[in-house]
């Protein structure tokens, strides 16, 4: 594979656990969310889709967690107009 076709964007970073998400590209979000390992953070995805979001890799079922999914669903995703969510890996 040629690396001179692969372009990675520079794109800030959220704060880990902040509930803000750094905008890729259009209809996709990446989020830091806290990890309590030797990695500080994992990465999470929401995926706009047909009035709705999918969220990706949402991280660990724990209070800092899900406060800071809380935070980016009243903010960044209520500003988009987000009715609905749906974790990838539900049901």
């Amino acid at each position: 594979m040629n690396d001179d076709m692969i372009s990675y964007p520079e794109l800030p970073e959220a704060a880990i656990g902040s509930g803000m998400g750094t905008v890729v590209t259009s209809g996709v979000h990446w989020l830091r969310m806290p990890l309590f390992s030797n990695s500080a953070a994992i990465n999470c995805w929401a995926l706009e889709d047909d009035g709705g979001w999918t969220i990706v890799d949402s991280g660990l079922h724990d209070e800092p967690t899900e406060t800071a999914w809380s935070a980016w669903a009243a903010g960044e995703a209520r500003q988009a107009g987000a009715a609905r969510f749906r974790d990838a890996y539900a049901p």
